[in-house]
């Protein structure tokens, strides 16, 4: 019984607990999902409040980096390149709209690494003069971070040229440090190569941007002195690059093959390209318009009339009753079958405007194929025309002709390449009979010389100083480079000549051009001059000679100090006017206009020669006593110029030559001057002198006029006249 008691004790304890424990069960589970959900809620919150923190943050950032910038630039106003500078107009012309954008991309790269000869290079192979090259790089450097920026070339090689322009936001990094739930504002800020790095944080904006702003003072602290190092080294490290290269002007070509401008180069064989708008080929033959024409006009001739129009036999009955009410019906007949025919036609018409337009299409192609054949044959005539000219010139060249030779020998000296800002121009003239080539080149003038020796940077005043070279130092920097230009060309034209051998001397005139202080007027005029043979070059060590040194050797004339642009004769001018005597000029009032001089008797040449001399000597209040004529090579004429340093008594020669004179008579002269006890002497001919006679020359009081000379004296008295050589030899055969 006591067993039955327990289990029904259980059992009713059982029905009365357990509708509560699983209530509770219940109620528990719900205020855990409860808690969950708040839980969640919580997180998120925070997680949203964070990122508003950090949004808020990078926003922070953003606008003290666009305030940032204006600092920035002003920090770096002092920035400027100023190796180039050297008194130069900037180029007042987009520099993007007038440099092609390849090139442009070129020569920024070319500067950005400092190779400012490499930019000059790529400038002048587009055919710019170096004037113009130097104002565009000029220009370039003093913005270069704009064309940068434009261009969007951003690449270097080296840590702190990478960073030269960028933009801030490339300079400055901020790297975000947020950590754990801490909701306060932290960033490391770095800036370019630079190791020292700032930790920023705090809670309120205002505190964090304060805080920005000293981290980056101390910052920009230490990069400006890095990158103002870097920059000054650089600009110094190029001013020492283009020093070497001009004080190597010599040297540079001595260890560089000379490229001669070959004629078989100017062959054009380009291919072809028309000009004209391309017109593609119809997809349809020419249609036969006389067809449809034709159709047109049968068709017309089908026009209806409100006459012909044919009624019912009932209409005419009912005409009686009622005619209008017939009438009526027949004008509605008539204008449906009228209205029917207008669509007929309308249809034709368009079919015919239709052909007609394709046939125009057609035509026009048409007219484009006989246009394009035009135009092909007119290139291939003009450049078989061309390409003639160049066989001609070829062969002209390889004959020896004197004016293919002059052609080549400047073509080739124009291409040399010189690191010298300066326009080059050459002018070349030969002379086949002697073999002698005078060459005129055109020098730079002090102030087109690169003249800075070093930049220095002033902390104080924030800003670069550009140091020039002092006045000696650049008087002889400049002499130096003039002497090396002189030793240079000779050494090209016979570099040129080793193939074909059509040169035994050359002589070199150095032109300046210039406003003269005094006039204010242009001058152009000889500075220096220098002769010398072939063989007496080459025994010349280029490579361990002085340039200054080496030109005296050669006896080389000119100024102790060139860049006073002291006036010198040249040894031998280029007759520009006619360099072989050919073009005919009025003469002395007793010769008629067509007289050759070298063709007229010798004893009338003599007394010319006299005049000329005494028109010349008389200007400067000189006397010129006349002697008796001669054939003999005695004196001629004795001239006494009263100036005290040039003057003296002068003994003049006359040659009416049609044949090279040889040193005989120029020894012959020199004894003369010896026995008269003159200054000087003049020894002119119609015709010209040999090498030796010019090297026996050198050195001595004697001044020998060619023919191309003589031509110009008369001229600068007012009388014109001419020679031909060629033409006095047939002449005096026949008088013998």
């Amino acid at each position: 019984m006591a067993r039955r008691r327990k289990a029904e004790d259980a059992l009713l304890e059982f029905v009365l607990t357990a509708p509560f424990a699983i209530a509770g069960s219940i109620i528990a589970e719900g205020q855990r999902q409860i808690d969950e959900e708040n839980r969640k809620k919580a997180i998120l919150e925070q997680e949203q409040r964070r990122q508003e923190a950090h949004d808020n943050k990078i926003k922070i950032i953003n606008d003290y980096l666009d305030n940032l910038q204006n600092y920035y630039n002003s920090q770096n106003k002092c920035l400027e390149f100023v190796s180039l500078k050297n008194n130069l107009s900037k180029y007042n012309k987009d520099v993007s709209k007038i440099v092609k954008q390849n090139t442009l991309f070129e020569v920024l790269n070319a500067l950005k690494f400092g190779l400012r000869t490499k930019a000059i290079k790529i400038l002048l192979l587009e055919e710019y003069t170096y004037n113009d090259t130097i104002k565009i790089i000029s220009t370039l450097e003093n913005s270069l971070s704009e064309y940068i920026s434009r261009e969007k070339v951003t690449h270097f090689v080296d840590t702190i040229g990478q960073y030269e322009f960028e933009p801030i936001e490339k300079i400055i990094h901020f790297r975000d440090c947020i950590e754990n739930n801490k909701l306060k504002q932290d960033f490391i800020i770095s800036c370019g190569p630079i190791n020292p790095t700032e930790y920023v944080s705090a809670k309120s904006s205002s505190t964090f941007i304060e805080k920005i702003s000293k981290a980056l003072g101390r910052l920009f602290k230490i990069w400006r002195k890095v990158y103002l190092e870097y920059h000054l080294s650089r600009e110094n490290t190029i001013i020492e690059n283009i020093t070497k290269d001009i004080n190597e002007i010599l040297l540079y070509r001595l260890n560089n093959d000379i490229r001669p401008v070959l004629f078989q180069e100017l062959f054009d064989n380009s291919k072809f390209i028309s000009k004209l708008p391309v017109i593609e080929k119809p997809n349809f033959d020419k249609f036969d318009i006389k067809i449809i024409e034709n159709k047109l006009n049968e068709f017309e001739s089908t026009k209806p009339k409100e006459e012909d129009i044919q009624v019912p036999n009932i209409y005419t009955w009912l005409s009686k009753i009622n005619n209008d009410f017939i009438k009526n019906k027949i004008h509605k007949q008539y204008t449906k079958e009228l209205s029917l025919w207008n669509k007929k036609k309308e249809n034709i018409e368009t079919e015919l405007n239709t052909i007609r337009k394709k046939n125009e299409e057609y035509d026009k192609y048409q007219e484009y194929l006989v246009a394009l054949e035009n135009e092909r044959n007119l290139f291939y005539k003009n450049q078989e025309e061309y390409n003639k000219l160049i066989e001609d010139k070829i062969k002209n060249f390889e004959n020896g002709n004197k004016f293919e030779i002059q052609e080549f020998f400047v073509n080739s000296l124009e291409l040399s390449e010189y690191p010298i800002l300066k326009d080059k121009t050459i002018e070349i003239s030969y002379n086949k009979e002697t073999k002698i080539m005078v060459a005129n080149y055109d020098l730079p003038l002090l102030e087109d010389i690169y003249n800075i020796e070093k930049i220095s940077y002033i902390s104080t005043r924030e800003e670069f100083k550009t140091e020039t070279l002092k006045p000696k130092i650049a008087t002889n920097y400049y002499n130096n480079i003039i002497y090396q230009i002189c030793l240079r060309t000779l050494y090209e034209i016979f570099e040129l000549d080793k193939t074909y051998n059509f040169v035994d001397a050359i002589i070199f005139n150095g032109l300046v051009s210039y406003n003269e202080k005094s006039s204010g007027k242009h001058r152009t005029d000889c500075i220096c001059s220098i002769q010398t043979t072939k063989k007496e070059f080459r025994t010349l060590d280029l490579r361990n000679i002085d340039p200054k040194s080496c030109f005296k050797l050669l006896k080389g004339i000119g100024a102790a100090e060139l860049n006073s642009i002291t006036p010198i004769n040249p040894i031998r001018s280029i007759d520009k006017n006619d360099s072989r005597f050919i073009d005919a000029y009025s003469v002395l009032d007793t010769i008629n206009s067509g007289t050759n001089l070298a063709a007229i008797h010798w004893k009338d040449f003599e007394n010319l020669i006299r005049e000329v001399f005494e028109k010349e000597f008389s200007r400067y209040g000189g006397d010129v006593k006349i002697t008796q004529s001669s054939r003999d090579g005695g004196v001629d004429a004795v001239a006494f110029d009263p100036d005290p340093i040039r003057g003296g008594k002068i003994v003049i020669q006359a040659k009416r030559y049609t044949n090279v004179v040889g040193v005989s008579s120029v020894r012959d002269l020199y004894g003369t001057l010896m026995n008269e006890g003159a200054n000087s002497g003049i020894l002119v001919t119609t015709s010209d002198y040999g090498s030796d006679a010019y090297e026996f020359a050198k050195g001595k009081p004697i001044n020998l006029l060619n023919g191309a000379q003589l031509l110009g004296l008369m001229k600068k008295h007012g009388y014109d006249c001419y020679i031909n050589l060629q033409e006095a030899k047939k002449i005096l055969q026949e008088e013998k």
